[in-house]
């Protein structure tokens, strides 16, 4: 049994997104869904960036973060969030949280694991649209959990490069040459990216969607 269908069997999971993910479909609601858009996806890195549609114009993007999102979760709304909206293509921030939850993944290849079922749903589902997955990053609040996120984003990297998915590394970007994050990279949680991050992170991801 593959990792994800033992974690669903063992606790399915629960709508414990639902208000965030109504919140979201709300947007919309009165009006026919925007179709055709770039659909970011994720977990809270997504949520707290409030300029994203605005800062990859002339793009049209839709922000669809939920914070505090793990794999599981992305994969439970897929449909809902991504493929009702019939993207050009689609961008996830996902797999932080996989590792600092309690119930779920504990090593590199569980994580991989899920976002590999994750991508390969949104693949069967969405053949022809180009899917773009950015990198763990390694921030101060998750040092407990580094290794595994550096294992874990270098398995994945190979899977998307393997699959023909695009592995974007965001991380990079926000470290000084010792490899530790740039303090300006960071919001005073320790956790989320800093406005200076994100204009990293555009200049990164902007040309990849325009090709």
């Amino acid at each position: 049994m593959k990792y994800y269908d033992a974690l669903i069997a063992a606790s399915p999971p629960p709508d414990t997104w639902k208000t965030a993910v109504d919140a979201i479909l709300a947007r919309y609601a009165g009006a026919p869904l925007p179709l055709g858009e770039i659909v970011f996806a994720g977990s809270s890195s997504f949520t707290l960036w409030h300029s994203l549609p605005e800062d990859f114009l002339p793009l049209e993007c839709l922000n669809h973060g939920f914070g505090g999102a793990q794999t599981k979760d992305m994969i439970y709304y897929l449909k809902d969030l991504i493929i009702d909206f019939h993207p050009s293509a689609v961008v996830y921030f996902i797999g932080t949280n996989d590792m600092s939850s309690p119930e779920t993944a504990k090593e590199p290849e569980q994580v991989l694991s899920l976002v590999a079922e994750l991508l390969r749903r949104t693949r069967a589902a969405l053949p022809d649209v180009p899917v773009f997955y950015l990198s763990i990053t390694t921030t101060p609040a998750r040092r407990a959990i580094r290794d595994i996120a550096v294992a874990a984003t270098e398995m994945i990297r190979e899977f998307c490069e393997q699959h023909g998915f695009t592995y974007v590394d965001v991380n990079a970007c926000m470290l000084l040459p010792g490899g530790e994050t740039n303090p300006a990279c960071v919001i005073g949680d320790q956790l989320h990216p800093s406005r200076a991050a994100y204009d990293k992170w555009i200049k990164i991801i902007k040309p990849l969607l325009e090709q």
